[in-house]
């Protein structure tokens, strides 16, 4: 079976080979590496082309007129790959050897995608699991826990994934791609959520491990990073994308909570973090991207055209 592993990237050539080198270190061989350039400027094609392409690597490059982020990124490789399963990453990972082999051998029938565990390399210690589901309640994601978990039980089920996460064919053609008007963050929760509708089960495997490097620069705030808002644009965006996830997949009446008391209550709490770390252009940006994603038109439905 042929493992097609699309990898969107942005001026982070460093860390996409290092990635790639991992790749190529797997005990799964059978595999073609789609690299998806979104119009980098640090010289991503030249430096791929050089270290794996002329030496007969199996790598391919995707070059995009324009930066697609995540969910336009993994489109455009979709749209190439031959493989049987679609192994979506992104750029600041390193892959153990295994973790290929444990995602496919986790396919049975009935299930759609799979997620490895990520190793925070920072502390080199802590698991962020690369999938769960979400409270609509709330409005906020929960992960699976594997405190006080079996020892011998490897799959634990979930709605969504990210980061890393492998999807059959036959998923690919039920639901098609992902949603771009999410440009990036909660495009995999959408998708997530459109496999779960179409009847296929998710899991993460804990014995398929990756090493998530989460880069960051250093003039970020600690505080806003964590909260997903370190930057005006990415603020913008995961105001807009909360909006408009709930307005797609949350039940009636959680949408009339979170339109009457949630998403006033986000916007409260993420503006006055934002003023405190004396950003205030943050905090516009969130009170923006909420309005935008009460009001912007949403495509319903399971299937999204690639």
């Amino acid at each position: 079976m042929l493992v097609s592993v699309i990898i969107p990237t942005y001026n982070r050539v460093t860390e996409c080979c290092n990635l790639i080198d991992s790749l190529l270190l797997s005990d799964y061989s059978n595999i073609e590496i789609i690299v998806v350039d979104n119009n980098s400027d640090d010289g991503t094609g030249v430096v791929l082309n050089e270290n794996y392409i002329k030496i007969g690597k199996p790598v391919v490059i995707v070059t995009l007129p324009h930066n697609t982020w995540t969910a336009g990124g993994r489109n455009a490789g979709a749209k190439v790959a031959k493989g049987d399963y679609l192994l979506f990453i992104d750029d600041d990972n390193v892959v153990t050897p295994t973790m290929i082999t444990q995602l496919v051998k986790s396919f049975t029938d009935g299930v759609g995608l799979v997620s490895p565990v990520f190793i925070n390399v920072k502390t080199n210690k802590d698991i962020l699991v690369g999938g769960g589901e979400f409270n609509f309640l709330t409005s906020r994601s929960t992960r699976v826990n594997f405190a006080g978990a079996d020892s011998e039980k490897a799959l634990y089920e979930i709605c969504y994934a990210d980061n890393a996460f492998m999807v059959s064919k036959e998923v690919v053609e039920k639901v098609g791609g992902h949603d771009e008007i999410y440009f990036m963050m909660y495009d995999d929760a959408d998708f997530g959520y459109r496999i779960k509708n179409s009847g296929f089960k998710m899991f993460t495997n804990k014995n398929a491990v990756t090493h998530h490097y989460h880069v960051m620069k250093e003039a970020y705030s600690q505080k806003l990073r964590l909260l997903g808002i370190e930057t005006p644009v990415r603020t913008f965006h995961f105001a807009k994308n909360r909006s408009i996830f709930m307005r797609k997949f949350a039940p009636w009446y959680c949408l009339l909570i979170y339109f009457l008391i949630i998403a006033h209550l986000a916007c409260a709490y993420y503006a006055s973090v934002s003023l405190a770390e004396k950003r205030f252009d943050i905090a516009l940006a969130y009170l923006k991207g909420t309005w935008k994603g009460f009001f912007i038109k949403i495509r319903k439905g399971n299937y999204i055209e690639l």
